[in-house]
């Protein structure tokens, strides 16, 4: 094996793993900015939510209440929203999500019993989804039930996949310019060794 071909594999190893673990320091970098953000996000539009449910009576304005998801639910990234009044054991939640909501209220029902807002990722039809729960008082300041947002990860993912494809596409061009430079450099020794036989001969 020559000299060249041996430096281009050892050059190229050293690059891959150089680049390979910033790469991955990038990506889990990049995610962790991006779960902060959409947490951000999400307790803004609870906290706006939460002042607006906390002046009216859910069981009396349900009308109100529903117009109030239905604006929430506006929002691409916003998968729906669920509100529940743990008295009247009533349910009220965004057209997107249909009937099958009881397994989301279980987080509610935890917020609101700890009185402390909650939060958690998982799925909804396959669908992977964060959740952002938090308890609902009434005028004297009693637990009455509380809301779930749940909001579409799949645009995080998506950034997430960017920048994957990113750092594979800046590993193969620093490669592919090291391969060039040393063969270019071989075949410039190459064309000098020749030159030096030559004169002699």
């Amino acid at each position: 094996m020559r000299l060249g071909t041996r430096l281009t594999i050892y050059l190229s190893l050293i690059i891959i793993i150089s680049l390979s673990g910033y790469g991955y320091y990038h990506i889990m970098s990049r995610r962790d900015v991006l779960i902060r953000k959409m947490k951000v996000e999400v307790r803004s539009v609870g906290r706006t939510l939460k002042v607006s449910l906390e002046k009216v009576s859910l069981t009396r304005e349900m009308e109100y209440v529903q117009d109030l998801i239905d604006a929430v639910e506006e929002d691409e990234k916003t998968l729906g929203v669920i509100v529940y009044h743990q008295g009247k054991g009533v349910v009220f939640r965004s057209r997107s999500l249909g009937e099958e909501v009881d397994p989301y209220l279980e987080l509610i029902k935890k917020s609101s019993k700890e009185d402390l807002p909650q939060e958690e990722f998982g799925f909804y039809k396959k669908v992977p989804f964060f959740s952002y729960a938090f308890p609902l008082k009434d005028k004297r300041g009693k637990n009455i039930g509380g809301v779930s947002i749940l909001q579409h990860t799949s645009f995080m993912e998506e950034d997430i996949r960017k920048a994957k494809r990113d750092i594979f596409i800046m590993i193969l061009l620093v490669i592919g310019g090291t391969v060039m430079l040393i063969l270019f450099r071989d075949e410039k020794m190459g064309f000098s060794t020749y030159l030096s036989i030559d004169r002699w001969c």
